[in-house]
């Protein structure tokens, strides 16, 4: 995919579609996320990953790794109080793998 390869203004155009087309699948709003937080607009990050957690069922890695962006994306934001909430969500998510 288009991430690996770091071209992340195509992989936001693919996990759009990708969305549109299948929007219960959280591992395209994951991917969306992580693209939105390298091109440094956390707040999209945030929206998009927040919402892709409403279609998670019991996939504690997916959940874990949507956690850690958003751990990033309050990061970006200077908000390091919720970025600390987030990643101790994701260290507790770690215990279920």
């Amino acid at each position: 995919m288009s991430i690996d390869i770091k071209d992340y203004n195509k992989t936001l155009a693919v996990t759009n579609t990708a969305i549109e087309k299948f929007p219960a699948q959280p591992l395209f709003y994951l991917l969306n996320g992580v693209a939105h937080n390298s091109l440094n607009t956390p707040d999209k990050a945030i929206e998009i990953i927040e919402l892709g957690q409403s279609y998670l069922l019991d996939e504690f890695k997916l959940e874990q790794d949507m956690y850690q962006q958003l751990a990033i994306s309050y990061d970006k934001k200077g908000d390091t109080a919720r970025a600390s909430k987030m990643r101790a969500k994701a260290q507790e998510l770690s215990k279920k793998l």
